[in-house]
């Protein structure tokens, strides 16, 4: 493991000195998503933000589009809201504006260069996108000409400033998670408290069986109906509900509270729901253990296997795989899930004892092609009732000789894993442009992308003049993606020599570039309504990620070799600057204590030689 966490440190250490990439934290406004140096014309106006100004009651609101140069306000496209556009981290999710209008009474540098779009209420909360599109030959510089070859905007991305999103981070997903529980014992009642707004109601609205709680002894009880809704709570009544008890249960005894894949949608993404996810109740009624620990066996922890081929499931007693059969068809790996970002759960495949106990058991879990997206995996769980099915039996003395499910549980895999160090404002789901170099020598563009590729469509990648002018097309079969393991991507697009000295930028349009999370054979849609007999589902909404609009300007050098060797003697530079700083100042503390101790000494001199007279 140490060894593999190195060899990763290291490949983004040497991609970030290759390019030069910026260190940005989580919100800082730049114009191109992802740190990207942002596009730069001479003619045309370049999108420089978009910033949030207010968020209406029940979603919405408004955001202002900047570009560098005053607009000429033309009516049509300018202010046509559908070509400004908010988008989420899962680069699928985008929402257009209602409408639009240039900011003329505003303060703005150069004046009159900002856009306000308005969005409506069924955007959600906007603070949970993550970027801004504005489609190509939407704004016009004044003085330009309405036609594409002069003075008209390609289409582009920015990071949306004044987004709270934390989307792409460490155990966040893009739907609603879940992050903590609190009984009603009066109303029979559980709140479930959600880290952002869903909706409340109608078709994409909570499904109240979705929602459950486990007792000490390890029995699990359904939600019985929704008995309300706010912002970012669902409050589900247990009233009258038979648990796998056998009988109806006080909310009294919950220990945990959770949630299966389907319960909720967020109103900023309704396109995707929850994965399965559950939080330990405050002070359950077992105080001895507050970890919401159960007679039955219990998920303890998740773990990315050490080559990043499987997830290891530990639960807290001798348990073994459990097996399809016909009193229990869905026993088995198909109740293991790998929890993505995306809001996707990929069901596993094999399972098999790595571990075991008398107190413990680790389990590991494979799934199909899960080397080509284990990116995006911040967490694994399981779905059983401790009754009739799950995905491991308890075996040993303690069953009594009777099959003892696990429970349901979820857990975040360990840091640094879990998707953890994404940069949720400004980037996505897809392949997104950190930096590009290209060499006027070879003709070869070399781009350094946040995560892997795996399909490309060249004629969606441009080089384009300081004029913003299109200077080439690349051909078919130009880019090349290397095969590797998870992490930053370089990869090449070959163009002419000529056609690199003659460009300024490089441009990617939708879809240029996409990941590879689509799970091969048999995927079926999500059953929110449980209908079906479990297992529910095989994936929720398994699909490969397409890049969105990014315009970045292009380093053009003699080689890449050359641009490596320049940024490192100005590192080393900087590096014998800030070296030569510190010797300076340690020698200065230095000083300064010989000084305070010669003081010191001196006036212990006088004091003895006083008490001597």
């Amino acid at each position: 493991m140490a060894d593999r966490l190195k060899s990763a440190f290291l490949r983004t250490a040497v991609a970030t000195a290759a390019f030069a990439v910026p260190l940005l934290a989580a919100g800082a406004a730049q114009a191109a998503i992802a740190g990207g140096s942002p596009e730069h014309t001479v003619n045309r106006p370049d999108l420089v933000s978009a910033t949030i100004l207010s968020g209406a009651t029940g979603g919405g609101g408004s955001v202002d589009y900047c570009f560098d140069k005053t607009l000429a306000n033309i009516g049509a496209p300018t202010t046509t809201g559908a070509n400004y556009k908010l988008g989420g981290y899962r680069s699928a999710n985008s929402f257009a504006a209602s409408s639009a209008t240039v900011e003329t009474a505003i303060t703005s540098t150069p004046p009159d260069s900002c856009v306000r779009a308005n969005f409506p209420s069924a955007a959600g909360d906007l603070q949970q996108y993550t970027i801004a599109t504005v489609n190509a030959l939407t704004v016009e510089a004044n003085g330009g000409v309405s036609v594409a070859s002069d003075g008209n905007n390609p289409s582009d991305s920015t990071v949306l400033t004044g987004s709270n999103s934390h989307n792409g981070t460490a155990g966040f997903t893009v739907a609603p998670g879940l992050l903590g529980v609190l009984p009603d014992s009066t109303t029979n009642t559980i709140q479930y408290i959600e880290d952002k707004n869903i909706v409340g109601s109608g078709v994409n609205g909570p499904v109240f069986g979705d929602f459950y709680f486990v007792d000490a002894a390890g029995n699990v009880c359904y939600g019985k109906a929704i008995a309300a809704t706010s912002s970012n709570t669902v409050t589900v009544s247990f009233a009258g509900t038979v648990c796998t008890s056998g009988s109806v249960e006080s909310v009294t005894n919950a220990v945990r509270g959770g949630e299966f894949a389907g319960a909720v949608v967020a109103a900023s993404d309704t396109s995707v729901s929850n994965v399965d996810n559950e939080v330990v109740v405050p002070n359950p009624p077992n105080v001895g253990d507050p970890t919401g620990v159960t007679a039955k066996p219990d998920l303890t922890d998740v773990k990315l296997e050490a080559n990043q081929s499987a997830l290891d499931f530990t639960f807290n007693k001798e348990v073994s795989p459990a097996a399809p059969s016909v009193a229990c068809p869905a026993c088995g790996a198909s109740e293991f899930f790998a929890d993505m970002s995306t809001g996707d759960e990929v069901e596993g495949n094999a399972a098999t004892i790595i571990n075991i106990s008398t107190t413990s058991t680790t389990l590991r879990v494979t799934f199909p092609n899960f080397g080509d997206y284990d990116e995006y995996v911040i967490g694994g769980s399981v779905n059983g009732d401790g009754v009739n099915f799950g995905g491991a039996v308890e075996t040993g003395s303690g069953n009594g000789g009777v099959n003892v499910f696990n429970t349901p549980g979820f857990a975040p895999i360990d840091p640094p894993f879990g998707n953890a160090g994404a940069f949720s404002k400004g980037f996505t789901t897809a392949p997104d442009v950190l930096a590009a170099v290209g060499s006027k020598t070879t003709g070869v563009v070399t781009v350094l992308l946040d995560q892997r590729a795996f399909v490309d469509n060249p004629a969606d990648i441009s080089l384009f003049d300081d004029t913003g002018n299109s200077v080439a097309t690349a051909p078919s079969g130009s880019v090349t993606l290397p095969a590797q393991a998870a992490g930053q991507q370089s990869i090449t697009v070959q163009f002419l020599p000529g056609q690199v000295t003659a460009a300024a930028n490089l441009g990617f349009a939708a879809g240029a570039l996409a990941s590879a999370l689509g799970e091969p054979g048999v995927v079926m849609a999500l059953d929110r309504a449980h209908a079906a007999p479990p297992p529910y589902y095989a994936c929720q909404y398994c699909v490969d990620q397409f890049s969105v609009p990014q315009v970045v300007s292009l380093t053009v050098t003699s080689s890449i070799e050359h641009s490596l060797k320049a940024h490192q003697k100005s590192l080393s530079r900087k590096q014998l600057a800030t070296r030569t700083a510190r010797l300076k100042a340690a020698s200065k503390a230095r000083l300064s204590k010989m000084r305070q101790l010669a003081a010191k000494s001196k006036s212990k001199s006088k004091s003895k030689a006083a008490s001597k007279k």
